[in-house]
């Protein structure tokens, strides 16, 4: 054996001593195909999960919530959440939309049958789903959810001047006709139907949307940098709750200080902006990682801080490319980590605090969905 080893490395010297052709080695066997990744894993254990959750009327149903059972609005941030992603079968997805265009069509907004349901977030989710799922929205019906959106907004047409606090932002009763009372503008649903509006700046009053959201969102600034929820400083809605007792100056929070940095980039404010760059600077200097920021003075049960987690998730995961870099990274990568964490054995996730509703394992999942699409966008880029 060792002289026959010997003989032949003698022979391939001699060979390239005397210049022969190179003999080619035999070609390689195709490598094995990498097995997914854990991030791969959850994300498609997620998206499953949320597919077998499709009622037989091909809507998604809150197992929660009676306002969210009949399906309209759960049903278009399930698409929604679902979205920008490759599925060997949209069908069932385009049944869903089908579903939903009935009643959207006579109302000219998503709505129940019965009637509105969260009608700007859910006109807001529809039209991105649509768009990003490459699914079969009829013109008309696109159409009138854009115009529906740019006609929610507070302004003049419903009573509010541009001096009323309130002017140029989104409420939950953009459903109504003309001038109207509201509960008040909030910057979450503000930036849900900005990032849906933002898609088309061609349409008839897009622009002068964008024109009025830019100076709401500056209402919505606290003094450090952050933001909060309701441009009426007093109002009940601002979750932090105020540095005062004359409620004058509303605590700035995580989940709507990322809403705020989604706003300003769906508006084309620069990241170089000093009120871009003063929330990136809260967000850096307020680490309370994997609670929300900006509750650190709860002390009860059942905090905002615990309750809003994976909704701050999904806001901060979309605010990625506003971040430094190497912070942008270490956030992706947090985010990754604690959902792969916390996902439960059939691919859903859900908050034991119900304060913001993620006790509801769909509205969770699909938060955490987003959350970890979008961490995977940025960590491969």
């Amino acid at each position: 054996m060792k002289k026959t080893a010997f003989f032949l490395i003698a022979l391939c010297c001699l060979a390239v001593a005397c210049k022969s052709p190179v003999i080619q080695e035999p070609a390689q066997e195709p490598a094995e195909p990498e097995s997914p990744s854990e991030l791969d894993a959850a994300i498609e254990q997620a998206t499953q999960y949320l597919l077998a959750q499709q009622a037989d009327d091909h809507l998604w149903h809150s197992p929660n919530y009676g306002n969210l059972r009949e399906g309209a609005a759960m049903t278009a941030f399930v698409l929604y959440a679902l979205g920008d992603q490759s599925l060997a079968d949209k069908s069932p997805l385009q049944e869903a939309v089908n579903a939903l265009l009935p009643a959207t069509r006579d109302a000219g907004f998503v709505t129940n049958p019965g009637g509105p349901d969260y009608s700007s977030y859910a006109s807001a989710h529809l039209l991105l789903a649509a768009e990003q799922l490459q699914l079969d929205l009829p013109d008309d019906v696109r159409d009138a959810l854009i115009a529906y959106l740019t006609r929610a907004q507070l302004d003049t047409d419903e009573g509010y001047g541009q001096d009323s606090p309130n002017f140029g932002g989104w409420d939950l009763s953009g459903w109504m006709e003309g001038e109207r009372p509201t509960t008040g503008t909030n910057i979450s649903v503000s930036s849900s139907v900005l990032e849906a509006l933002t898609r088309y700046p061609d349409h008839p009053g897009v622009s002068d949307a964008m024109d009025s959201a830019r100076a709401w969102v500056a209402r919505v600034v606290a003094d450090d940098g952050g933001f909060f929820f309701h441009p009426r400083r007093n109002h009940d809605g601002n979750k932090a709750g105020w540095h005062d007792d004359a409620r004058n100056s509303p605590r700035s929070y995580g989940s709507a200080t990322t809403d705020g940095l989604r706003i300003h980039r769906f508006i084309g404010t620069p990241a170089d902006d000093p009120a871009v760059q003063a929330a990136v600077q809260w967000l850096i200097k307020h680490d309370t990682w994997p609670q929300v920021p900006g509750f650190e003075h709860e002390t009860e049960q059942g905090t905002w801080a615990e309750g809003l987690r994976y909704y701050y998730y999904q806001s901060l995961a979309q605010s990625l490319a506003l971040l430094p870099e190497d912070q942008a990274d270490e956030v992706a990568e947090r985010i990754r980590d604690v959902l792969i964490q916390e996902q439960q054995d059939d691919g859903s996730w859900s908050n034991d605090n119900a304060r913001m509703r993620e006790d509801d394992p769909l509205i969770a999942t699909g938060f955490a969905l987003i959350a970890l699409r979008e961490s995977q966008k940025w960590l491969e880029k």
